[in-house]
């Protein structure tokens, strides 16, 4: 796409810096743009580790941000 050989349908958060700057153009605008899904996978404990506990955190925190 950076080069001008091709098209593609993109996350907005991975393209969101080439469309402020004007290195790529958005075609369809009024397409909407695929989203984002996060799934954690880990062992239910009924007291779960401050590691997990900290990665999931990060993730929810991480997951809000490319949203935006």
């Amino acid at each position: 796409m950076l080069n001008g050989m091709g098209v593609a349908l993109l996350p907005e958060y991975l393209v969101k810096n080439y469309l402020a700057t004007g290195e790529l153009i958005q075609l369809l605008p009024n397409e909407p743009t695929p989203t984002v899904s996060l799934f954690l996978i880990y062992a239910h404990h009924r007291y779960p580790s401050a590691i997990v506990k900290a990665y999931v955190a990060f993730c929810e925190e991480w997951i809000l941000k490319i949203e935006l």
